[in-house]
């Protein structure tokens, strides 16, 4: 799992920032919806979207914002801040934002560089996972039914389960 600079995302619209106050920027000439998730300056910090005031935007920036001037771009993901959940979840160390810190420090060291993505849960990995309710079988309330998976047989003939990380939990609704 290797940790990124720059994020390869669908943007939603561009603009540019017109004030920044410690960790709060203010952005004009882009349309967000509240809670979007941001990527502020040239280094693409995150943030997220706080108020929405006519033409300008309060975005609140989870990194460092020392040297981010006015005039430089600002981007709408479209999208709201989220987290991965999957099995890889417990035994590993992970920042406000879910990078995982054990993932980054082998990259860069002990000091993380602004602007710097990681996945929050390994791409490599293989989980064990056992079923708890029967493959056709609708969950109710939200009972743990288990992960979308793919099954993988190794040489030997054992059969494992990959876990999808974005589909690891499911939440039925009815009965």
């Amino acid at each position: 799992m290797a940790a990124s600079g720059k994020v390869t995302t669908d943007i939603k619209g561009t603009g540019t920032i017109q004030r920044v106050a410690g960790p709060v920027v203010t952005a004009i000439g882009v349309k967000p919806r509240m809670y979007d998730v941001m990527l502020v300056g040239t280094e693409q910090l995150m943030g997220e979207v706080i108020q929405i005031l006519g033409e300008k935007t309060v975005v609140q920036v989870y990194e460092e914002t020392s040297g981010i001037r006015p005039g430089e771009p600002v981007a709408d993901t479209g999208k709201p801040l989220t987290v991965e959940l999957g099995p890889g979840l417990l035994g590993n160390i992970y920042d406000g934002v879910q990078r995982p810190l054990p993932v980054l420090q082998a990259v860069m060291g002990d000091f993380i560089l602004r602007g710097v993505r990681a996945p929050g849960l390994s791409r490599d990995k293989q989980w064990d996972f056992k079923p708890a309710v029967e493959e056709e079988r609708r969950p109710v309330g939200a009972r743990f039914s288990g992960p979308s998976r793919r099954r993988k047989t190794s040489s030997t003939g054992s059969s494992s389960l990959r876990t999808s990380p974005e589909k690891s939990l499911a939440f039925g609704l009815g009965t």
